[in-house]
């Protein structure tokens, strides 16, 4: 058998397919490379924006990239989009508009640059997936409802935080937060219904709102700064804690504070002027210690029901354990409890006295 020989011939055919083939992949690439860019630009015009505002969103993707140079976020920019699963917020951003992603059922993360300074309200309302968000340092205000119903465990308010809107946590799952000193004020609502069970309120706080920590039923102890001076109504109203201690420095605690919580002892500080109807329907309650002599203080603790008035104060009450009440010789506290047990026909239990020096 002969020889296979590879002449010139054979290597100039095989030369030239090859030299085809470079030629037909480099025509490719550069295809693909002219396609890429028709895809960068068709994801650009994804998003209207004007005067560095995004006005609006109108792709399909899960995953989206805010473009440089946006400024701001506005207004329902997002809203209600229901595929959006992820977004990322570029430098330069400095506020979030209301409402901007409010209603986007499936966003589970977004990515928050340094530099932003406003997150409006409402602005993850409803986004009942997000896990995933930090708040940056530089963030002054946090609006209305910003972060309501959303699935948040863990988050941090940054120090330099000044505001937070009503309703800011309203039946979000956060479990746990850090209230920093630069916030004086916890609003209306701010963690209405919350999962929370641990929170930091540092020194700085000077008044919690009505219905600030309503229903959190998971919320078992607290301890309230020194500086708060102004406790709202119905402040702690069904929350889960059992003992607290007032700080020295409160001088009203609002109707219902407490009321239908399982609280089982309370401290009220001498500075403490009025509590009126701050513990009703705390039916647990065995033990207050009442460091203001002239304390004004209707329904001490219980429930409604035949009115009693003494040295001022008016109680609508029956007794549901039986009662420690500890404070100053001669002062109201005392006088209450000669007050029940001399009128038996009103309470189901007796009281017990306790002089403090």
């Amino acid at each position: 058998m002969k020889k296979r020989i590879y002449g010139k011939c054979g290597g100039s055919r095989m030369k030239e397919k090859l030299i085809k083939l470079a030629v037909i992949t480099f025509v490719f690439a550069l295809s693909f490379i002219n396609m890429g860019g028709m895809e960068a630009k068709a994801a650009n015009q994804d998003f209207t924006i004007k005067n560095g505002v995004l006005v609006s969103y109108n792709g399909g993707g899960k995953y989206v990239k805010i473009p440089k140079g946006v400024k701001e976020i506005g207004e329902k920019a997002f809203f209600c989009n229901k595929k959006i699963e992820k977004v990322a917020i570029p430098k330069g951003v400095t506020k979030i508009g209301d409402n901007a992603f409010e209603g986007c059922t499936k966003l589970h993360t977004v990515t928050m640059p340094k530099g932003l300074k406003k997150i409006g309200g409402n602005a993850f309302w409803q986004c009942v997936k997000l896990k995933n968000a930090t708040i940056p340092k530089g963030v002054g205000e946090i609006g209305n409802g910003a972060f309501a119903f959303c699935a948040i465990k863990k988050i941090t308010l940054p120090e330099g935080v000044e505001k937070i809107g009503d309703m800011v946590f309203y039946c979000s799952k956060v479990e746990s937060i850090t209230i920093p000193k630069s916030i004086k004020t916890i609003p209306e609502g701010a963690f209405r219904g919350a999962k929370l069970r641990k929170i930091l309120i540092k020194e700085g706080c000077t008044e919690i709102g009505r219905w600030a920590f309503y229903y959190c039923q998971s919320l078992t102890s607290i301890t309230l700064p020194s500086t708060l001076k102004t406790i709202g109504d119905a402040a702690f109203f069904g929350a889960g804690i059992k003992q607290i201690t007032i700080p020295k420095n409160v001088e009203t605690i609002k109707e219902d504070a407490f009321g239908q919580s399982p609280l089982e002892k309370i401290t009220i500080p001498k500075k403490t002027k009025n509590a009126d109807y701050a513990l009703q329907y705390c039916f647990e309650l065995k033990e207050a210690t009442i460091l203001n002599p002239n304390l004004k203080m209707a329904c001490l603790f219980g429930k409604p029901g035949q009115k009693i008035s003494i040295n001022g104060i008016e109680n609508y009450r029956k007794l549901y354990n039986p009662s420690v009440i500890k404070g100053y010789k001669g002062s109201t506290a005392e006088k209450f409890v000669k007050y029940i047990n001399k009128h038996k026909n009103y309470f189901n239990h007796k009281a017990k006295f306790k002089k403090i020096s």
